[in-house]
C-alpha cells in the first residue's frame, strides 16, 4: 500500500479476513498516527470497507509495539458493529467539547469513503478529537498524553480515552467499544451478568 505500508492477514484473527495495515519501516504504536497512515487506510477501504480499530499502547489493548491498524471487513456496512447505535445517537445529540470530556470519548460524522481527500479528513478529525479530549497534539508532545482507542467506520470516527486495559478479569481493547468482548477463565462472568457490559467499559474509560 503506497511506499509506506503493507497489508497482511492477521495471524490470530478474530474473524475471517481480519487484516493488519502495518508500516514498512519501524514506527512506534504509542506515538502519533500520521497523515500517511490515514491515506493508506482510506486507499484500502475503497474496495474493502468495514470496521477499523487502533489500540494506542499496552494500556489500550495493543499487543505489539510496531505500528499497526486493524480491519474487520464487512459485506453489510450498515451493520458495522453492535454498539454503532450509541455513536449514531451521539452524533444526533451533537455533543460539545465539555460533553465529550465528561463521557471520555468523542465521535465525528463521516460523509464519504470514496473521496480522494478521505485520508486528510480522517487525519484532521483525529487531531481535532485528540485536542478536544486532552491528548495534546503532535506540535506539543512526541506521543499522546493518554492511552486511547480509535474506531473508524464509513459513517463515523470515534476516539476513546483509556486509563487501564483490564477490569474484572477482562482485557479490553478497541473492539470492546465496538461491542465485542473476549472472556477467559480469569474473567468474572458473574460480575458481568450482574452489572452489564456498559459498566465494564466504563471501568476502563478515562474521563477528563
Amino acid at each position: 500500500i503506497d511506499k509506506n505500508h503493507i497489508l497482511i492477514l492477521n495471524k490470530y484473527p478474530v474473524q475471517k479476513g481480519h487484516m493488519l495495515l502495518i508500516t514498512n519501516d519501524w514506527a512506534p504504536q504509542n506515538e502519533w498516527l500520521l497523515l500517511e497512515d490515514f491515506k493508506a487506510l482510506s486507499f484500502v477501504e475503497i474496495d474493502s470497507p468495514g470496521l477499523w480499530f487502533f489500540n494506542s499502547c499496552a494500556n489500550a489493548g495493543a499487543s505489539q509495539p510496531h505500528r499497526h491498524l486493524q480491519l474487520l471487513t464487512r459485506k453489510n456496512i450498515r451493520s458495522i458493529c453492535p454498539r454503532q447505535n450509541i455513536y449514531e445517537q451521539c452524533l444526533l445529540g451533537k455533543f460539545g467539547e465539555c460533553e465529550f470530556r465528561a463521557q471520555g470519548f468523542g465521535v465525528i460524522e463521516r460523509k464519504s469513503i470514496d473521496s480522494k481527500s478521505s485520508g486528510e479528513f480522517l487525519y484532521y478529525n483525529y487531531l481535532k478529537l485528540s485536542k478536544i479530549l486532552g491528548l495534546g497534539s503532535p506540535d506539543s508532545s512526541i506521543r499522546p498524553l493518554l492511552p486511547y482507542n480509535l474506531l473508524i467506520t464509513p459513517f463515523w470516527i470515534a476516539l476513546i480515552l483509556r486509563k487501564k486495559e483490564y477490569f474484572h478479569g477482562f482485557s479490553i481493547n478497541a473492539l470492546g467499544f465496538a461491542g465485542y468482548l473476549l472472556a477467559t477463565y480469569e474473567s468474572d462472568m458473574n460480575w458481568l451478568i450482574r452489572n452489564g457490559p456498559e459498566q465494564l467499559l466504563k471501568g476502563v474509560i478515562s474521563k477528563q
